[in-house]
């Protein structure tokens, strides 16, 4: 048996980008989530995000959003955590990313791109932003920690 220790919580949704935000929602009355905005095809439902504010890597600016919303999650975590990034050993610390949601935009986009134009028309990183652990990946290779999905 290992100890696993959680240094920083971090999250991103419809109700805002902090644990905060996430936990008022919750105790909340209101749904959190406007079914309006919310659709399988819509994963830009955090109102004035800006991956911006999180990271100036280009890798990051062009994945998915639901990649760039684990991402700044995670930032916002390893920021709370105060834990030494450049003293950590990183073999030593991995990324554990649950979802239900994967990257629907992008598979959205690559099934109109394969209906509409063959198979030649979908960009050679489409089927990597496409799977459910995207998200974890970029995490991973941002930071360079072990990933396990």
């Amino acid at each position: 048996m290992r100890d696993v220790v959680i240094t920083g919580t971090g999250a991103v949704g419809p109700f805002g980008e902090t644990v905060q935000e996430l936990w008022d929602a919750l105790c909340a009355t209101e749904p959190c989530l406007d079914p309006e905005v919310a659709s399988v095809e819509n994963d830009e439902t955090v109102p004035g995000f800006d991956i911006a504010r999180y990271t100036k890597s280009g890798r990051v600016s062009r994945a998915p959003r639901v990649s760039q919303y684990a991402f700044a999650a995670t930032s916002s975590a390893l920021e709370q955590s105060a834990l030494p990034l450049k003293k950590l050993n990183k073999d030593a610390v991995s990324i554990v990313y649950g979802t239900a949601n994967e990257p629907t935009d992008i598979l959205v986009r690559n099934l109109h791109l394969l209906c509409a134009s063959g198979v030649n028309s979908i960009e050679p990183i489409g089927f990597q932003e496409s799977v459910y652990n995207a998200p974890a990946s970029l995490i991973s290779i941002e930071y360079g920690f072990g990933t396990v999905t």
